[in-house]
C-alpha cells in the first residue's frame, strides 16, 4: 500500500480516538515514515496529526458535556486525554474556553 489513504486514517481516528494514538504508530500502520506520514497529513487535512485527533477528542467532550452529568475529569478520560492539564489546554485552544465555562453556557442556552 503506498497511496495516502486519508478516509481511512481519518476513519481510525474516529473510531480510536479514546485509544492512546501515537503518530508514529499511524505512520508505521500506513508505511510511511513518521515526517512524510505528517507532511502528506498536514497536505490533504490542512492540520497536523495530532491538532486532528484533539479535535476530534474535544468535539466528543463537547457532546459528553452537553449531555450527561459525569465529571470533566472523566470525559477528559473518556474522549483519550491522559491527563487533565493536556485536556483543559487543548479544549480552551479549540473551543475558547474551558470545559466548565462551556459546560455552563450550553446549560443556559438548552
Amino acid at each position: 500500500k503506498t497511496a495516502f489513504d486519508t478516509a481511512s486514517i481519518v476513519n481510525y481516528i474516529n473510531e480510536h480516538y479514546m485509544e492512546e494514538l501515537r503518530i508514529a504508530s499511524l505512520a508505521e500502520q500506513n508505511h510511511f515514515s513518521e515526517t512524510h506520514f505528517r507532511r502528506v497529513f498536514t497536505t490533504y487535512m490542512g492540520m497536523g496529526p495530532l491538532e486532528y485527533i484533539n479535535k476530534v477528542r474535544v468535539h466528543v467532550a463537547c457532546e459528553y458535556l452537553r449531555t450527561t452529568d459525569k465529571s470533566i475529569v472523566s470525559i477528559a478520560g473518556l474522549c483519550g486525554f491522559t491527563n487533565l492539564s493536556t485536556f483543559n489546554r487543548n479544549f480552551n485552544s479549540i473551543m475558547g474556553k474551558s470545559p466548565c465555562q462551556w459546560r455552563k453556557e450550553i446549560k443556559v442556552y438548552q
